[in-house]
């Protein structure tokens, strides 16, 4: 079964009054929904009800804007990696495979002199990698 992603209702954006006429007003959380869901920009725009140039220059210049966004696409990445991580911990050939490219730096020619053998093994060395990565990227946030 494929699964497919739930793209969210959207209201159209409110205008605000102001002496300038006028700023597109929009809802943080949705924002952040739309995102987290793996919209392009693009197509965010759409469902805000707003050009692609209006998201562009809000990522820009509107930090509210531009977090909810970052948040949403956090969101998105922690999903598809845990659902990856899942298939590779049931030994899923192709995760185990991707992972062990992205994560250890294999390549084809390597995989056959790499140390690990079995799909048991390339798991576990996934996942010592990834907490390498993990605690190396706690240490930046701070």
């Amino acid at each position: 079964m494929v699964a497919r992603r739930k793209i969210v209702q959207t209201e159209k954006p409110v205008r605000r009054q102001g002496p300038v006429g006028g700023r597109l007003s929009f809802d943080y959380v949705q924002v952040e929904e739309l995102a987290a869901v793996g919209l392009s920009q693009a197509q965010i725009a759409e469902s805000l009800g707003c050009s692609d140039r209006t998201v562009s220059n809000r990522l820009i210049d509107d930090s509210e804007f531009a977090e909810a966004y970052k948040r949403g696409k956090h969101r998105m990445r922690q999903v598809l990696s845990n659902n990856l991580f899942t298939l590779a911990n049931r030994f899923d050939r192709v995760a185990l495979i991707y992972l062990s490219k992205v994560h250890l730096g294999w390549r084809e020619a390597d995989e056959m002199h790499n140390s690990v053998h079995s799909p048991r093994d390339m798991a576990k060395a996934i996942r010592q990698e990834m907490q390498l990565l993990d605690n190396n990227e706690d240490g930046d946030d701070k």
